[in-house]
């Protein structure tokens, strides 16, 4: 949901003149849904539950909660601008050219990666202010709602306070190294190696400049909020500004404190404020926008003549958001249109589409300028348009729609279940088979990738299958050459005591990364055993040059000239 400009009159009523119900659900659901006190209750169930909540609460576990958590707010935004001849009309410039426009660079961005990398910053980056919008938004609703009049300069300062925190999240994401992450889908099967296809371009704000930026940013932040509540409470009970003070302490615990615990290092491993954890962060932020997002549309369907009930409304969104999550990524995975893994970059890359298409759509609907829009949540006055006929011949694209999203819905759990169990439980307990199993069904419903392959030959090659491991290991490198499968192969070469070709799969993965300590350690001694200890001198050196005074390095180095003098005295 987004707000009318900052300089824009809000219209709103006098003090103490009605102006619809004061709250939309009631105090309790628009409190724990709308103004973030679920998020609150959960960020200190996780802080109490400390780093061992990961062993539980894995990142496949989240994925399903995004389900059904995260998804259905896309579908909900798609409901208000599709379903209706109306609206999709009235904002046909968004709804059918920019969309368009969307569709054709995520097509391009399949197989010229760099204009995936724009696409992916730019959803980054307009992520955080959009979420800023959507509480902005929300906030002025409620002090209209209650009669509150926002004197201009009030208005601008609230509006100061959300546009401050939008701008520390982003010095902080656009640091040397890049801070954005995402982690909708677990992606933790996959090694080092297997770099997102479509990696975050940050800015490079240099460290020192950054923090500067940062700790001056912060101050400026809490003057700008503290004089916003001040002028806003001007004549008006402590408790008429609740749900507006929440959200602005919600917006702030989402990315003001998260950004500087991690500036500052205060909270050091604490889950989800630390570097390490920022999946777990993006992911509890990312429900708790998209709930409230929910609370609010399901209030505004509520009041649409085509409403058939809140369990159909809720279904429905679902449905459509696994729609525009999914589609994208069954068309153009590798081995029909695309040619990137599902884990290997993919899922970023639809992740990308799917919200800037959000962003969009959501800035063109939800303005409280907007009369259908104001007519509901501000005043509370029914319905927004009148009745919808629709044409009979359109019936049978709206089924074909739906059958299609239930696949969808269908392709997009059964995806993430694999993940968790497949790909996460199965390899810990020793599992061949069933890690197998999700190997053959996440190919099946267009999920596969080289890191699929790579672990379940890992899995193998630890339980005595060779064949199987070695097969699986030529899958992932036939998908993408990567150095950590060549280590495996090595490894798995030098366990069967087939020295030269355990040379060569070493030799292969230290081109590919010399910079691997494991690597480069193994090859040096697979090039001692081969004899070949001038070389193996030369690997040690290199390696000692990125790692000084570490011990098996040395150890090689010392047993690579003895070697090598052994050789030259015969």
């Amino acid at each position: 949901m987004q707000s009318a400009s900052a300089g824009n009159d809000s219209q709103a009523p006098s003090p103490g003149s009605p102006a619809g119900a004061r709250w939309l659900f009631g105090p309790g659901i628009d409190l724990f849904f709308g103004c973030g006190f679920g998020y609150a209750l959960v960020l200190c169930c996780v802080l109490a539950a400390g780093p061992g909540i990961q062993t539980w609460l894995s990142g496949g576990l989240l994925a399903i909660v995004v389900l059904f958590a995260n998804t259905p707010h896309y579908g909900a935004t798609l409901l208000r601008v599709y379903d209706q001849r109306e609206t999709r009309e009235r904002y046909a410039i968004f709804s059918t050219w920019i969309t368009a426009g969307l569709l054709l660079i995520f097509v391009v961005a399949c197989y010229w990666h760099v204009v995936g990398s724009w696409l992916v910053t730019v959803y980054l980056n307009w992520s955080p202010w959009h979420y800023a919008g959507q509480n902005y938004g929300i906030a002025l609703m409620f002090l209209h709602r209650r009669g509150i009049a926002v004197s201009p300069r009030a208005k601008q300062w609230l509006y100061a306070s959300f546009v401050l925190a939008f701008g520390l999240t982003f010095v902080q994401i656009n640091g040397v190294q890049g801070d954005a992450a995402y982690g909708v889908e677990a992606s933790a099967t996959a090694p080092d190696d297997f770099a997102n296809a479509y990696p975050f371009i940050p800015l490079a704000i240099p460290g020192g400049i950054r923090y500067v930026l940062l700790t001056a940013g912060f101050a400026a932040y809490l003057f700008v909020t503290a004089g916003a509540i001040r002028m806003l409470g001007r004549g008006v009970r402590a408790k008429e500004l609740l749900p507006t003070v929440s959200l602005i302490a919600t917006h702030s615990l989402w990315f003001v404190v998260p950004t500087m615990f991690q500036t500052w290092n205060l909270f050091g491993q604490a889950v989800p404020f630390s570097p390490a954890h920022t999946q777990y962060a993006f992911i509890f932020v990312a429900a708790s926008h998209s709930l409230q997002y929910l609370w609010i549309t399901t209030y505004f369907a509520r009041k649409e003549p085509t409403y058939r009930g809140q369990t159909r409304y809720w279904t429905q969104c679902l449905l459509l958001g696994c729609l525009v999550w999914t589609l994208p990524a069954l068309v153009f995975a590798p081995g029909v249109l695309g040619n990137v893994g599902y884990h290997e970059g993919l899922v970023m890359l639809v992740a990308a589409l799917a919200n800037v298409h959000h962003f969009i759509l959501d800035g063109a609907v939800w303005k409280l300028r907007d009369g259908a829009v104001a007519k509901i949540l501000l005043r509370d006055s029914g319905a927004s348009t009148g009745p919808i006929l629709a044409a009979s011949h359109g019936r049978w694209i709206r089924h074909a729609v739906y059958a299609t999203s239930a696949v969808c819905f269908a392709v997009a759990f059964l995806g993430r279940w694999e993940a968790e169990i497949g790909l996460r439980r199965a390899p810990a307990s020793g599992d061949v088979e069933r890690t197998r199993t999700a190997v053959e069904r996440l190919a099946a419903i267009g999920r596969d990738d080289a890191s699929n392959h790579l672990r379940l030959g890992m899995i193998a090659a630890r339980n005595d299958r060779p064949e199987l491991a070695m097969r699986q290991f030529e899958e992932s490198l036939a998908m993408r050459p990567n150095a950590t499968t060549w280590l495996e192969i090595g490894m798995l070469h030098a366990e069967l005591e087939e020295w030269k070709e355990s040379l060569h799969a070493f030799e292969t993965a230290y081109d590919l990364d010399a910079s691997r300590k494991a690597i480069a350690r193994r090859y040096g001694w697979s090039l001692v055993q081969n004899d070949q200890p001038e070389r193996a001198i030369e690997v040690a050196r290199a390696g000692l040059k990125t790692h000084p005074e570490d011990r098996d390095f040395i150890a090689l180095l010392r047993h690579a000239q003895q070697r090598a003098r052994g050789e030259e005295s015969h």
